[in-house]
């Protein structure tokens, strides 16, 4: 390769590396406030680093732009004028990831989850990026409250044979945990015993599987009180209207 194609490339290497993990550590961020711990970070950085990959070696002049294109957009309005543009493009997958982080983060929540079923329904997309995005849509029906809905987000996760066992065990410790709060002690005991099970044999699981085991021991010693048997707090007293102070207190 000529020294002139070789400064180039690491040129374009730099750039596409830069617009695109910028946004996504800031994405990844939002994740580890909530839920996610530090180790999840390097899932999507290594779907990143394999998205710079293909886009410069990407063999066409009009790849290579709309590449940069999908790169370089940084706010909604831009993100949603390039995933339109650039509709098909393998970049395509990864815009809609960012552009549903800034929907969130402005709680436009039924935006964001529009952008991540796209994600995940888009065959082109790379598996593990649309399983991120699965999880992704589960948390935001968790901010939204629709707890029955985030449930069954990561219960289809969780019960999807052919991710990674990581994303499975997630999945079904964030199940876990939600039906314990809406009370269901039953169900939430069954997909905790199997999440604490996907650790057996596998990488990027211990986290997700201890934490699922400890709360499975919790639960069964008792020291979760179903939601649901919980009485509702007693509404407040209207205060009593205030008397009048008599005369002589008031000076009058």
């Amino acid at each position: 390769m000529a020294a002139g194609n070789k400064i180039q490339k690491k040129k374009i290497d730099a750039e596409i590396g830069q617009a695109l993990f910028s946004d996504t550590e800031r994405f990844e961020m939002w994740f580890s406030t909530y839920w996610k711990p530090a180790a999840g970070v390097a899932v999507v950085i290594a779907i990143l680093a394999a998205a710079a990959f293909w886009a410069v070696t990407a063999r066409s002049a009009a790849e290579r732009k709309a590449a940069f294109a999908l790169a370089d957009a940084d706010t909604v309005e831009e993100l949603r004028t390039a995933i339109n543009e650039n509709a098909g493009h393998a970049g395509t997958g990864i815009a809609r990831y960012r552009l549903a982080k800034l929907l969130i983060d402005s709680e436009k929540y039924q935006e964001a989850l529009k952008q991540l079923d796209a994600v995940s329904a888009d065959s082109s997309v790379d598996p593990t990026l649309a399983a991120q995005a699965r999880l992704a849509a589960g948390y935001v029906s968790e901010l939204e409250k629709n707890f029955k809905e985030s449930i069954r987000r990561f219960l289809s996760v969780e019960s999807d044979a052919a991710l990674p066992a990581a994303q499975r065990a997630e999945a079904g410790y964030s199940a876990g945990r939600l039906l314990i709060q809406t009370g269901d002690t039953a169900q939430a005991k069954a997909v905790l015993g199997r999440t604490a099970l996907l650790g057996s044999g596998s990488t990027g699981t211990g986290y997700w599987t201890e934490n699922a085991r400890q709360t499975l021991l919790a639960l069964e010693n008792g020291d979760y009180t179903a939601a649901a048997a919980k009485k509702p707090a007693a509404a407040p007293a209207k205060a009593a209207p205030a008397k009048a102070k008599p005369a002589s207190e008031t000076g009058k």
